[in-house]
């Protein structure tokens, strides 16, 4: 699926209140979205529309030697009002901080409980084809049906194609998902839980004397699969604390989403291979509140293997002034009247009011995303694999143009080609430099 159709589906999710984000496998979103990115290879361009509020369209082509690429449609039952175009400035964005909202918020706004989403594309040269059902049966809960094939490959007389279907549940605190897959008859089950954690503005103090709120999420969640054909297990779990804590004594309430610091902690394990992974991810304040840091750290108890994969990612918005608010706040702060400021009932409830918006369906801040988007840089880099990615999003009038490079740093020739499952008889040269990757990405809708 390609960025776009991810920006649609994703915008359904929005319109008719269901949190994709709050099942297992995007338990570690943050982390993956922050240091695990791909860049693109080869020059690609991609074409998208919207020819009415129920359908969109999508082509895709890429250029790496030889010319491949793709077409793609998408249907909805329900009006997308809030996909954006590359005129606002649609990039590759997640929500960094999304806690656990409650079950009276993730169902409100709700379109239609009985909605449905078809989406299929095909890519050429050889006509594989993928598709996608979604059918929402409550509030509460939802099917997703996905499939793939390979046409082309028939003559080879293997079965490459595979159907899987994703029933999902979803209640006050937890989610659950029952997963079956046609390759390997695979059967899985994913559930999370959202530990209430509560925090009263009285319980958290500063140095200084001063309140805090802090409005946190803890999620415990574990998945089993097991394959019928080949007998094999899977099992995996992991849990994540998400906060944003913020002063209300001293800033104006209109002040206060700036002043606050979303941080993500995420502890992920795997008995049965004995991988260890552990995340960190903190948002910046003041001059730089738009740049987002994430670290994370693996281990196997095994191989006693490890590995440390740090990276950021800032992005710039266009100027937002109100000269009339500037203008006030301004002089307020400059004649030394902070008494607004002070009066901690006002400014509880303002801070609770902003907290909720947060809380609530995330298409608020989604929409300050995507709409203000001027340039995106992303960069990681792997301690072990000794892999650098860097990744640059920016705006050229209509079009969003993408820049990236992945290359080994610091590598001996011969453990790169091993790597790639090549082999070299200059086993002891040392390539300090070497480029794996290099490509340019063009994005256009309208």
């Amino acid at each position: 699926m390609t960025l776009y159709m991810e920006h649609v589906q994703n915008c359904y999710f929005l319109l008719t209140g269901w949190d994709q984000y709050n099942f297992y496998d995007t338990l570690l979103h943050v982390p993956r979205r922050l240091l695990h990115f791909s860049t693109p290879q080869g020059v690609s361009f991609s074409l998208s529309n919207q020819s009415t509020k129920y359908t969109a369209s999508n082509l895709h082509l890429t250029s790496t030697g030889s010319i491949q690429g793709s077409v793609g449609y998408c249907y909805s039952t329900v009006p997308l009002n809030n996909v954006f175009t590359t005129q606002d400035g649609i990039v590759d964005q997640i929500l960094y901080y999304n806690p656990a909202s409650k079950a009276k918020n993730r169902q409100a706004n709700r379109l239609s409980d009985t909605s449905s989403l078809y989406y299929g594309r095909m890519y050429f040269p050889g006509s594989t084809l993928e598709a996608m059902y979604i059918k929402r049966f409550s509030p509460t809960a939802q099917l997703i049906v996905k499939c793939v094939s390979f046409p082309s490959l028939k003559q080879l007389n293997k079965n490459l194609g595979a159907l899987t279907f994703n029933y999902q549940k979803i209640t006050e605190r937890s989610a659950r998902e029952f997963i079956y897959s046609t390759k390997g008859g695979m059967l899985g089950f994913r559930y999370m839980y959202h530990v209430p954690l509560d925090v009263e503005a009285d319980d958290l103090q500063t140095a200084g004397g001063e309140s805090m709120l802090s409005a946190s999420s803890l999620t415990v969640g574990s998945e089993v699969w097991y394959g019928s054909l080949n007998m094999s297990p899977g099992l995996s779990c992991a849990l994540r604390y998400s906060s944003v804590i913020a002063l209300h004594q001293r800033y104006a309430a209109s002040r206060l989403p700036k002043m606050a610091l979303p941080f993500s902690l995420s502890l992920a394990c795997n008995p049965i291979i004995g991988q260890l992974s552990s995340s960190y991810c903190i948002s910046t304040l003041g001059k730089w509140n738009h740049l987002y840091l994430a670290s994370s750290y693996d281990f196997n108890v095994y191989s006693y293997r490890s590995d440390l994969t740090v990276g950021f990612e800032y992005y710039t918005k266009e100027p937002e002034t109100d000269p009339k608010t500037d203008s006030k706040e301004a002089s307020t702060i400059a004649s030394g009247n902070h008494a607004r400021y002070s009066e901690p009932v006002k400014a509880l409830k303002q801070f609770e009011r902003v907290i909720n918006d947060i809380a609530k369906a995330p298409a608020t801040e989604l929409e300050s995303r995507y709409k203000n988007f001027k340039s995106v840089l992303k960069s990681t880099f792997s301690l072990d694999l000794r892999i650098f990615k860097l990744l640059y999003d920016f705006r050229l009038g209509d079009f969003v143009v993408s820049l990236g490079i992945d290359w080994l740093w610091g590598r001996n020739r011969m453990a790169s080609s091993v790597e790639e499952g090549c082999s070299t008889e200059s086993s002891s040269e040392f390539v300090p430099f070497r480029p794996r990757r290099i490509g340019v990405s063009i994005q256009y809708s309208s």
